[in-house]
């Protein structure tokens, strides 16, 4: 359950309510649910049920390419962005986040299967005004202890395009 106004986020938040902590929709949402967060330590763990009708799969293999794994990784980062502004009160909407770097990306799988549900844990571990890093690990299921993915993810949230426009030079 989420509640804005009253600042109530309760641990397990399921798909519907997840478009109001992320900007993706449609098949562009690559979350299922958020299994727990934490504020303090800056966390969050969230799941995927990967289908075939996922925007990225392939049929050949069976499932979809791990490097998708970067955005559902990305996705998770943007939910605990969004539960951290309702934790500090100054929640309007999910923000955009644009993905600067993936680091220390290493993958033990080419395919991440379908009918399956995978795993993301990330934490952040820097921040600096809008820029934001985030260690990041795909579990391949839940019972899977050792990740099969990791990544560090580096982002810049921002409050709209015309913000980032305007940071490149590209509008007045």
């Amino acid at each position: 359950m989420i509640d804005i106004q009253n600042n109530i986020v309760s641990q397990h938040i399921d798909k519907d309510e997840l478009e109001q902590l992320v900007p993706h929709r449609g098949k562009m949402l690559l979350l299922s649910r958020v299994t727990a967060h934490d504020i303090g330590q800056r966390s969050v763990r969230a799941e995927y049920d990967i289908q075939d009708s996922c925007l990225f799969y392939d049929s050949r293999s069976g499932g979809i390419p791990s490097w998708t794994a970067f955005e559902i990784m990305a996705q998770s980062v943007s939910a605990l962005a969004s539960l951290l502004h309702i934790a500090n009160h100054d929640y309007k909407k999910a923000r955009m986040g644009f993905i600067l770097s993936i680091s220390d990306y290493h993958s033990e799988e080419s395919v991440l299967k379908s009918k399956t549900t995978v795993r993301v844990e990330a934490q952040e571990d820097f921040h600096s005004g809008n820029l934001f890093r985030y260690k990041c690990m795909l579990f391949k299921d839940n019972e899977s202890e050792k990740p099969s993915v990791t990544a560090s993810l580096t982002a810049m949230e921002l409050e709209s395009l015309q913000e980032f426009l305007q940071m490149i030079g590209e509008e007045k």
